[in-house]
C-alpha cells in the first residue's frame, strides 16, 4: 500500500509540473503578474521601489500595446534583451506566487524581503546575490507544494520537503 500511494504521488507530481506550462496573451499575463505583485505587497513590503516594478511596467506596456493592436510598430522603453530579461525575471515571481500563494509565515517573510532587495537584470555568475539564491529557493518550494509535497520554509534549512501528502 505505501508503494501504491508514492507511485500515485509522483504521477500527480508529474502531472502538476506538466501543467506548469501554457499560453497566454499579455493582457492575461498583465493579469496574472498583477495578482503575483500584489501577493508580495500584502506582506507589507513597498514593491513600487524594487525591480518587481520595473517587470511590472514591462508587461504592462505589452499589455498595451497587445490591446491596441500596435506591437508590430511599437517603440518600447527597454531594448528587446532588457524585455526578455524582464519578461524571464516576472515569469519566475509568478510561478514563485502560484505555488506559495497561500502561505504566510515569519520566516517566508524574511525570504521575500532578501528576493525584493535584488538589483533589476540577472548578475553576471561571479556576482554574489542572495536575492536571486533566494528566489530559486521559494521557486523550489513552490513547485514542490504544486506537485502535492509538503513543505517547510523555515530557518533550520533552505527548504525542506516531505514526502507525506499535505494535510497528513
Amino acid at each position: 500500500m505505501h508503494l501504491v500511494r508514492q507511485e500515485t504521488m509522483i504521477q500527480t507530481a508529474a502531472y502538476n509540473l506538466r501543467s506548469d506550462f501554457s499560453s497566454m496573451n499579455y493582457t492575461d499575463l498583465s493579469a496574472q503578474y498583477e495578482s503575483a505583485y500584489h501577493w508580495f505587497e500584502s506582506f507589507g513590503f513597498n514593491v513600487a521601489l524594487t525591480r518587481l516594478r520595473q517587470y511590472k511596467d514591462c508587461i504592462d506596456e505589452l499589455a498595451a500595446h497587445y490591446q491596441d493592436g500596435t506591437l508590430d510598430v511599437a517603440r518600447f522603453r527597454r531594448d528587446f534583451g532588457d524585455q526578455v530579461a524582464a519578461l524571464s525575471e516576472a515569469a519566475e515571481i509568478m510561478r514563485i506566487h502560484r505555488g506559495l500563494v497561500d502561505l504566510y509565515s515569519s520566516e517566508l517573510k524574511e525570504k521575500i524581503s532578501v528576493v525584493l532587495s535584488g538589483k533589476d537584470g540577472r548578475p553576471s555568475p561571479s556576482d554574489f546575490d542572495p536575492s536571486r539564491d533566494i528566489a530559486f529557493e521559494l521557486l523550489l518550494a513552490s513547485l514542490c507544494r504544486r506537485a502535492g509535497l509538503h513543505v517547510d520554509i523555515g530557518a533550520q534549512a533552505d527548504l525542506i520537503g516531505s514526502i507525506e501528502p499535505r494535510g497528513r
